[in-house]
């Protein structure tokens, strides 16, 4: 069964980061539904510059392993696979969320009506955003600010950096002991994984930056720890941004491009993870993926294009279908392939084109 439900943050939970009924409730009928996968939303691992909402899922704490358990058990119960989207936004984070959690989970369990109140006073909370008059974000260091946010960043300290790669660590033990069946680790978008990999957020001049060694020391430690603590056959899968796309809206130069994501997929694979999600683009709203295993039949690309009608690529230039089969293709050269089908393909073909209809991020 290759039908992968790929994460989305559905606002279902709960400050403490436990699971409800309703999100539980949601992904038991897409399991239900035959889908093979599921994937989690973003899931936070750290309660003080970690939390992007107030109502996204947790594997911060001990106390949310039931829940999770419970999900994953009504998962399995149709034959169905879960993995946990471990995740970070760095500088993608609004500075009103820096902090506050914790005060607001402890005030959600005093007062009944905290919650009611906060999401009524939040969005006064915009115009101190709009002032910067909020704590500062995290970034790997000192960067310009995040497009979607716009909150001013500083620097992680190096013994803060190690704490968020035992975070990290710490949240795939207790997504195992909630006998989930693996983690994926969210390096796209650009969250904080990836701002790490990126020259563009990650202007470090110590052993967290610079080269790309450097660079892809920060997740590449995380999954050492992942392994060493949850063993090696603990599957692992890395959503990775391979193309920044800087040079497509006029800014060549800028982050990194996909020469430099093919080598961070190829050092990832060397890691030992189990699989790839590829994603392609931070710069534009257009992010294009594919779930990569390895393909066969990336060289029918040319010959799928051409005999596909004309009505699933509405929206592409010639330019921008030339990109796509370039960029397949290039993976396929660049990375080990075996199992990928023309089916699938066409399928990714007609994903694409759906966002780009409807301007959706997957």
């Amino acid at each position: 069964n290759r039908i992968v439900l790929p994460p989305m943050l559905m606002g279902f939970g709960q400050f403490d980061g436990r699971t409800t009924e309703q999100l539980m409730d949601y992904y038991e009928e897409r399991a239900k539904g035959g889908t093979g996968l599921i994937i989690t939303e973003i899931t936070r691992v750290n309660d003080i510059t970690g939390g992007s909402a107030f109502a996204q899922l947790g594997m911060s704490h001990d106390y949310q392993i039931e829940g999770m358990k419970e999900l994953a058990n009504r998962i399995h119960s149709h034959g169905s696979k879960i993995f946990v989207q471990l995740h970070h936004p760095g500088r993608q984070n609004m500075g009103l969320l820096i902090g506050t959690l914790p005060l607001s989970i402890a005030c959600d369990k005093a007062l009944p009506f905290f919650k009611d109140m906060l999401y009524k006073v939040v969005p006064a909370g915009k115009i101190l955003m709009n002032h910067h008059i909020v704590p500062k974000v995290v970034a790997p260091s000192k960067c310009e600010n995040s497009y979607f946010s716009d909150g001013n960043n500083r620097a992680l300290t190096k013994k803060e950096i190690k704490n968020l790669i035992n975070d990290f660590i710490d949240a795939a033990e207790r997504v195992k002991k909630s006998d989930c069946d693996g983690v994926q680790l969210h390096a796209s978008h650009g969250y904080l994984l990836q701002q790490f990999l990126s020259p563009n957020t990650n202007k470090r001049t110590d052993e967290y930056g610079g080269s790309l060694e450097n660079r892809m020391r920060f997740i590449l430690e995380i999954i050492s720890g992942i392994k060493e603590r949850c063993g090696k056959d603990f599957p692992i899968i890395v959503r990775l941004t391979v193309d920044e796309c800087y040079s497509m809206i006029g800014k060549p130069g800028k982050g990194y491009d996909l020469s430099e994501g093919v080598e961070m997929a190829k050092r990832l694979e060397k890691a030992g993870f189990i699989t790839r999600k590829i994603d392609t683009s931070d710069s534009r709203k257009n992010h294009l993926s594919v779930t990569e295993k390895g393909a066969e039949a990336l060289k029918e690309f040319r010959q799928i294009c051409d005999a596909t009608d004309e009505d699933m690529f509405k929206g592409f230039s010639d330019e921008e279908r030339e990109t796509l089969h370039n960029l397949l293709t290039r993976l396929h050269k660049n990375l080990d392939s075996e199992n990928l089908t023309k089916e699938e393909i066409s399928g990714f073909l007609t994903e694409t084109t759906t966002q780009k209809g409807s301007d959706a991020d997957v």
